[in-house]
């Protein structure tokens, strides 16, 4: 029995991405090694059986639960150089439309999201596929990665509308959100444009992440680091009473009659409200 590969790579665009080059590269060099002109005859069957196992011979994971028999598991390494030079080919082979794709897909909190990826790319660049690789949705994997990217575009696009900014004492906009997919990088590009003149953060208070935008200047993203409780709880003069009004506002607007508290959280789900202004005293 073949073992299969099982690459375990950082739960980040880079770490997948790095985990995509070093096991194609693997692929591409067993193969090299059972060519049919460096092999005996007797050896044919073997080259045949690696041949038609292919990439379904190797799995991309984020992490182990539990280890299986019959495989190799092999720790990924995360490297910018190999990120970038498998981005590029995608860009080249596939599209930038793909590239979105995937992206978004790998921002998920799916844990089959990494195996997904490899093998939607492997489905492009091995086949006549190309750029309309997302359009095969008989293939599996490219169905759970058009799952996955339709998922994270979709909370990406609720946040942009449901954000809400907090002007703290030093005059840096502040808001916290704590999503169920890696977004936070996604909202940036919205924001800084709506937002050009102000410094901002946008904190995802789940994963430790932060959006950083200097006003004038291209936006950062800083991992690994939570914020003070104290410091961003102080506001400035302003801030509390214009919340408080706009809260008042919301609560007067309102028909008491009319409340409809479950079609509310259809349309506003609670994780958003959490954190948004209005609901504040609710």
């Amino acid at each position: 029995m073949t073992a299969m590969n099982v690459y375990i790579c950082e739960d980040s665009p880079e770490g997948i991405f790095t985990g995509v080059y070093d096991a194609w590269a693997e692929l591409v060099s067993r193969r090299r090694e059972y060519r049919s002109d460096l092999y005996p005859s007797e050896d044919a069957q073997k080259q045949k059986e690696y041949k038609d196992k292919g990439h379904e011979g190797i799995r991309l994971v984020n992490f182990v639960e539990n280890y299986e028999l019959f495989c190799s598991y092999k720790p990924v390494e995360t490297s910018g150089e190999k990120a970038l030079k498998v981005i590029r080919t995608i860009y080249s082979r596939l599209g930038h439309q793909t590239y979105e794709c995937l992206f978004r897909a790998i921002c998920s909190n799916d844990p089959a999201k990494a195996d997904a990826v490899y093998h939607t790319i492997a489905a492009g660049l091995s086949t006549k596929a190309g750029e309309g690789i997302m359009s095969h949705l008989s293939n599996p994997y490219v169905a759970k990665v058009f799952e996955l990217d339709r998922k994270v575009g979709n909370e990406t696009g609720h946040y942009i509308e449901f954000l809400r900014f907090k002007e703290l004492q030093n005059g840096v906009l502040y808001a916290e959100i704590a999503p169920e997919n890696r977004v936070v990088s996604m909202l940036a590009p919205h924001f800084c444009d709506r937002l050009v003149n102000e410094n901002f953060v946008i904190h995802d208070c789940r994963r430790r992440e932060s959006v950083v935008h200097e006003k004038q200047k291209s936006w950062v993203l800083v991992t690994g680091e939570e914020i003070d409780s104290d410091f961003k709880s102080r506001y400035s003069m302003t801030e509390s009473f214009y919340q408080e009004l706009f809260t008042d506002f919301c609560h007067t607007i309102s028909i008491k009659e009319r409340e409809n508290i479950r079609l509310q959280k259809q349309m506003l789900p609670l994780k958003f409200q959490k954190y948004m202004t209005e609901f504040g005293s609710y």
